[in-house]
């Protein structure tokens, strides 16, 4: 059981009985901050964003592939660490802090590719990326 808490009702409750999930949350990028800790969902009792008890157990570096509607079809990586209990909700918070900085409104946060996950901050990983883009 993984408990969740609503950050404005206060609900308690496990995961599973949460509205949705991060990836189904509506208009989740317009409630969060980028560089935020990305909720586990929505509150079923109040609709508000609801976080995991012991969330921010792990920091994660996270590489993603910037979609071409971005770059103009060049190949272009965007490279953060973010805390997070799992390494699929890092990715979460890293898509969404890349279309923040990308200023991307419209998108779809999956178009941003992950090419690398790690447990741990690391911020020496430059060594990968060349001119032409990834190795």
């Amino acid at each position: 059981m993984t408990t969740c808490k609503c950050d404005n009702c206060d609900w308690t409750g496990d995961e599973s009985d949460l509205r949705c999930t991060t990836a189904e949350t509506p208009h989740l990028k317009l409630r969060i901050d980028a560089g935020a800790t990305v909720p586990a969902g929505e509150c079923p009792a109040c609709g508000c964003l609801a976080y995991l008890i012991d969330e921010g157990t792990g920091t994660y570096t996270v590489m993603l592939l910037r979609p071409d509607y971005v770059t103009g079809g060049d190949l272009e990586t965007f490279l953060t660490s973010a805390k997070a209990d799992t390494p699929q909700k890092a990715v979460d918070a890293a898509r969404l802090e890349a279309m923040t900085a990308d200023n991307v409104e419209e998108g779809n946060a999956i178009d941003y590719a992950v090419l690398l996950v790690i447990a741990g901050e690391h911020d020496d990983l430059t060594y990968l990326i060349d001119n032409e883009g990834v190795k």
